[in-house]
Parts: structure tokens; C-alpha cells; sequence
């Protein structure tokens, strides 16, 4: 029997355990400005299971909304921040395009 089919047989983590590594890994992407498509990929599907036998990966889907919901939090945060800080704001915009295609917004406050 190899490794391999023994670290299959592992139960999957659960609840708070699958949370804390599911926003781990969501917390990456964004930081590191990965791709969503990386969770897709065969290296990385293999590297999880050298890290962590036991973790699932969630569905594309279910990244997207955890995604969508740290942005929510982070321009609350942000929202929160300028109504303390200041009674006036300017605010300065650049959006760009990279030779590959990738497109970047850039916010200056001050």
C-alpha cells in the first residue's frame, strides 16, 4: 500500500478547522494576487495533500463568495476608517493594463 492511498483514506476536517484553512488559503490569493484558477491546478491539489491529508479543497464557487465577503469587510473597514480620521478626503484613481492583459486599479487618500 502506498502513501499515496493511505493519505486518501484520512478523514476531511470540518467545520472550524476547514474555515481556518479555507480563509488561509483565500487570504493568499488575495495577498499574493494569485489566480482563482491556481486552486485548480494538479501541483496545488498535490501540495495540499503533502501539507494537510486531511483538507478538502472547497469548490471554485465557494472561494469566490469567501473572496467576495473579504471585500465587503475590507471596504468597510476602509469606510470606517475615512469617517474617523478626516472630514475630507480627495481621492485619486489609475486604472492600468499590463502587456499580458492583467488589469490593476490603483486608489490614492489623502
Amino acid at each position: 500500500q502506498t502513501i499515496a492511498n493511505m493519505l486518501q483514506r484520512v478523514a476531511p476536517h470540518k467545520g472550524i478547522k476547514k474555515t481556518n484553512i479555507c480563509r488561509a488559503i483565500t487570504e493568499w490569493l488575495i495577498v499574493d494576487n494569485h489566480s482563482l484558477d491556481t486552486i485548480n491546478g494538479e501541483e496545488f491539489h498535490r501540495y495540499m495533500l503533502q501539507i494537510d491529508p486531511a483538507f478538502r479543497q472547497s469548490s471554485y464557487k465557494a472561494l469566490k463568495k469567501e473572496i467576495s465577503f473579504e471585500n465587503t469587510n475590507a471596504r468597510n473597514q476602509i469606510h470606517e476608517l475615512l469617517e474617523k480620521s478626516s472630514e475630507m478626503v480627495s481621492l485619486i484613481t489609475d486604472l492600468w493594463t499590463t502587456r499580458n492583459g492583467t488589469e490593476y486599479i490603483g486608489i490614492t487618500a489623502h
